[in-house]
């Protein structure tokens, strides 16, 4: 987690290519037998979720200061915010910033 409210957008992007490789890993296993009836993983993490205490819910921010303009994202009902990452924000590298701090940041798994 962060020290403060804001980090580049490199660190969103370094945090799914870390969990793409841990997915990859976890299906290389599957394949050679280590983990019997277990279904193959086919596919990969492209964004982020925060979450952010249920007290915050629906006023909670995730903003990115992109070149091309800001984009925020609120969080549900929830606490949840969730962000697909994008190829022009990689190069980039926009700073992204919270309104407040989330209680945890991890990778979307959900298709």
């Amino acid at each position: 987690m962060p020290p403060n409210l804001a980090f580049r957008y490199d660190r969103l992007t370094a945090g799914v290519a870390e969990a793409n490789k841990a997915i990859g890993a976890a299906d290389k296993m599957i394949k050679a037998g280590h983990f019997t009836g277990a279904p193959r993983i086919t596919r990969t993490v492209d964004g982020v979720v925060f979450v952010f205490p249920k007290a915050a819910a629906k006023r909670a921010t995730v903003e990115i200061a992109a070149a091309t303009g800001s984009q925020t994202y609120v969080a549900n009902a929830d606490g949840i915010a969730r962000v697909r990452l994008d190829k022009r924000l990689s190069a980039q590298d926009p700073e992204v910033t919270f309104s407040r701090k989330p209680l945890y940041i991890v990778p979307d798994l959900q298709p």
